[in-house]
């Protein structure tokens, strides 16, 4: 759904009194009295003046000037004696800011307007003011006074005017001109989104982002201050008690992030640029979440597995059905991992992290594993009453132990693959893991094909020891008496019985077998109290008068209640 975002918000007055001369540019002072706020204005900004672009904060120009300094511009400078200031004196009306990252704006203080323009440039100059003189143009035709609190941005790309307004009272952007939210590139990161509510949290968003792009227009308080403390801290609780955390940040940067929120105590009342653009962030990080997890809405996201549109089923394509049954169901359990950690196409940049460098780990043991395997068939092989050069006949034993060293050697193959290219990807940010994936999602499979490749090395692996068990099963079978078959087939049949009891306590249940989701509005929470209700058995025994809770005795035999896949699909 596309929602109209109105052209005017609360930043906007508008006066009872006549239009005043148009001859006449000076910044407007506010109305005294009752305002009155218009529902939107019948014609905008670029009605009038067509090089006028609405700009959404997050998606301004500043990182993508490509000006470059040309090694033929050097020159000598020749410093005149006693010269202690080396700055350039500010346009008339201007006052100059360094941003902390480097760049230089400008901003005039008595109208609250900031750009990034070149204004030391006398045409670029003349520019600004033209356009600043069509926007108070336009404001007077429409008898529209701004709020004090309300800050002007300009940037100027080729021959269009990007602008917007930030209104510091309560935290929003707004236009002249008529937007829809499709014009805000977050948008697009949430589907199905259709409340102004829910998309005020995006508004928020691009305030605090324009912030961090000026950070002279704030100045920081104890109020904004505690509220990024209160914040941290409860992210910081939040990571603690639940495993599926919509926090974006990990526990250990939130406790780095919470002694940076107190170090910005003793700056509270001043505008340094670096205090004020690591606040800008924090808020900007926090403010987003909100609106990525529908905070305020009836599909509030509350965990990270959780799909803000309710559990979708998803059927296994033949090929990932195929493949798990020839691959000991390897394929399944990393395609359930990589859908939880990519639930409605969010990714968490401290979760992917995680998974990448445990299947890193868990590859390197493969090779490992696979190399002593492959000893093992090297050494079977080499004993002379199973290498019998009977050529060309091979029993049945050697061929095994060939098909096992065959799968031990692309396990062996395949992990150090996997290690190389992931390794490049685990330092990677939450976007570059979010096109990873993206660019590996097939429109019909989904992360199918992924996740049988993440599967291979220990498919192979296995299919290297089932080699090598059949090739000494042979051995022990043929050419064998009685009693050594016997013998040894109870082994084998004792061992068997293992591996399916190891198997079976270990198996996931696909059957959806999860509780139903309550009032907590949670499915981690409800899958938490049922491991904590088997740990526990409350029921009052009639011969017993104590009312204590009795640990209960089995409860080790109960079989873990495992995610459903399909809880978690997207």
């Amino acid at each position: 759904m596309r929602l109209n975002v109105p052209a005017s918000f609360e930043a906007l007055r508008i006066s009872r009194a006549g239009s005043p001369s148009r001859s006449v540019i000076h910044p407007l002072s506010p109305v005294e009295g009752p305002s009155r706020m218009p529902e939107t204005l019948a014609v905008g900004l670029r009605a009038h003046f067509q090089r006028f672009v609405p700009l959404v904060p997050f998606s301004h120009k500043r990182y993508e000037r490509e000006v470059r300094m040309s090694e033929d511009d050097s020159k000598e400078i020749e410093l005149e004696p006693l010269r202690m200031d080396y700055s350039d004196p500010d346009p008339p009306g201007w006052t100059s800011y360094l941003h902390p990252e480097g760049v230089r704006y400008f901003c005039d203080i008595e109208k609250r307007i900031y750009t990034d323009a070149n204004l030391y440039d006398s045409g670029v100059q003349s520019l600004v003011n033209q356009s600043i003189d069509e926007i108070y143009d336009f404001m007077r035709i429409n008898s529209i006074i701004l709020s004090p609190s309300a800050d002007l941005v300009l940037d100027f790309v080729e021959d269009k005017v990007y602008y917007y307004f930030a209104e510091h009272k309560n935290r929003s952007v707004f236009y002249f001109d008529k937007m829809n939210t499709a014009d805000f590139r977050s948008w697009q990161e949430v589907q199905g989104a259709s409340s102004l509510t829910h998309f005020g949290h995006l508004i928020e968003a691009e305030y605090w982002w324009h912030i961090f792009l000026f950070p002279s227009s704030l100045k920081i308080s104890e109020e904004i201050v505690n509220e990024l403390r209160d914040t941290v801290i409860h992210g910081i609780g939040d990571c603690m008690t639940t495993p599926f955390s919509t926090i974006t940040y990990s526990n250990e940067d939130l406790y780095k992030l919470l002694s940076v929120t107190n170090s910005l105590k003793e700056n509270i009342g001043t505008s340094y640029g670096g205090s004020i653009c690591m606040l800008s962030r924090f808020m900007w990080g926090f403010a987003h979440g909100r609106f990525l997890h529908w905070h305020g809405q009836p599909a509030v996201r509350l965990s990270r597995d959780m799909s803000a549109h309710g559990p979708v089923v998803k059927v296994r394509s033949w090929i990932m059905k195929i493949s798990s049954a020839l691959l000991f169901s390897a394929p399944d359990i990393h395609l359930r991992n990589l859908e939880k950690i990519w639930v409605d196409h969010l990714m968490y940049e401290h979760i992917w992290k995680q998974s990448t460098q445990k299947l890193i780990n868990e590859w390197q043991e493969f090779t490992l594993f696979s190399t002593v395997l492959l000893n093992a068939n090297v050494a079977f092989l080499a004993i002379q009453t199973i290498d019998q050069d009977n050529h060309p006949y091979r029993s049945p034993g050697q061929v095994s132990s060939y098909l096992s060293m065959i799968s031990s050697i692309g396990s062996i193959i395949l992990s150090l693959l996997l290690v190389r290219l992931n390794r490049t990807k685990e330092k990677d940010n939450a976007r570059d893991a979010w096109a990873f994936l993206s660019s590996r999602e097939h429109p019909k499979y989904g992360l199918e094909i992924l996740a049988i490749v993440y599967s291979l090395p220990y498919a192979l692996l296995m299919w290297g020891v089932v080699g090598f068990l059949a090739a000494i099963a042979w051995m022990c079978m043929a050419d064998a008496d009685a009693s050594t078959r016997v013998l040894t087939g109870f082994a084998w049949l004792a061992i068997a019985i293992l591996i399916l009891l190891c198997v079976w306590m270990g198996w996931e249940s696909e059957s959806g077998d999860e509780p139903p989701q309550g009032d907590s509005g949670s499915g981690t929470f409800s899958v938490w109290r049922e491991k904590m209700l088997l740990c526990f058995d409350s029921r009052r025994s009639s011969t017993d008068s104590s009312s204590r809770p009795q640990w209960h005795r089995l409860s080790f035999l109960h079989r873990r209640k495992s995610k459903d896949s399909e809880d978690t699909v997207v």
